[in-house]
């Protein structure tokens, strides 16, 4: 597992694209609102609900950061409501039941994560008939009146992904795919991934996905995996990770089972 400065760089990029990202979004929407209430910028009488996936994770906490400033430059209230599946402020509420909430508290506005669109259309579209427009997050709900959505192309996403393998590994060797048996909610985009990420190492003759290895989330999960890739004779030099959490839980035990350099490390979040 080696890291350049490119590739700090690039996270970095990838961080402050979230951060304008949040800007953007909250900003989109209270341009919807506007149009609707004859918005008087001097008098901070709108409110808006905020659902994200993981107030722990670098990301969402950049787009936090971009919603928070954006709320603050249209003089909005911007109630934040933490979806998480992890961390000490996981919600009690799953992601539909914290929409129901926020569509039915009277907000003027709702800007919520959203892992699947199965069961939020009709939450979205009772919303938008009160005049409660909503944006959705990583995954669109396109059959729901939803206002706007804003997220990322998984299959692209897999396709950068096996760029990066390729030349960290020059182009030859074994990959292992490690998958997460827990995000069943997003398993399409999951899926989507390891597409694009397979697509691009198949081009390269020389490398070769050799085993797909499903685990549990976070690091009980992985230890076992790990373990076995230390001691394998399947000669494995790559790794591609679907999922923030397990990609932090191998990093931490590649380190910890002093195996850093012996693997090239590609994977998802922080």
């Amino acid at each position: 597992m080696k890291f350049n400065k490119k590739a700090v760089l690039d996270w970095n990029n990838v961080l402050l694209v979230f951060l304008v990202i949040g800007i953007i979004v909250n900003s989109q929407l209270l341009q919807t609102i506007k149009e609707k209430s004859r918005y008087n910028p001097s008098v901070p009488n709108l409110e808006l609900a905020l659902i994200i996936k993981d107030s722990e994770d670098p990301f969402w906490k950049q787009f936090k950061n971009g919603a928070d400033k954006a709320a603050a430059f249209y003089h909005a209230s911007l109630d934040t409501t933490y979806l998480e599946v992890r961390g000490q402020n996981k919600s009690q509420f799953n992601e539909r039941e914290l929409l129901d909430k926020t569509s039915t508290a009277g907000v003027d506005g709702i800007i919520a994560y959203i892992s699947t669109a199965i069961g939020s259309e009709p939450i979205i579209d009772l919303a938008a008939k009160s005049n409660i427009p909503t944006i959705t997050l990583e995954n669109d709900v396109p059959n729901s009146m939803r206002a706007s959505f804003v997220g990322y192309n998984a299959y692209r996403f897999g396709q950068e992904a096996g760029k990066q393998m390729v030349q960290a590994l020059a182009g030859k060797g074994k990959v292992a795919i490690i998958m997460n048996r827990n995000l069943t909610a997003e398993q399409n985009s999951q899926n989507l991934k390891i597409s694009g990420f397979l697509n691009e190492v198949n081009q390269s003759q020389s490398l070769e996905v050799s085993e797909y290895i499903i685990t549990d989330n976070g690091i009980n999960g992985t230890q076992e995996i790990i373990t076995k890739l230390i001691n394998t004779d399947q000669n494995i030099q790559g790794i591609f990770i679907t999922s923030a959490v397990d990609t932090e839980s191998v990093a931490q035990l590649l380190i910890e089972y002093n195996q850093v350099g012996k693997f090239q490390l590609v994977g998802s979040g922080n």
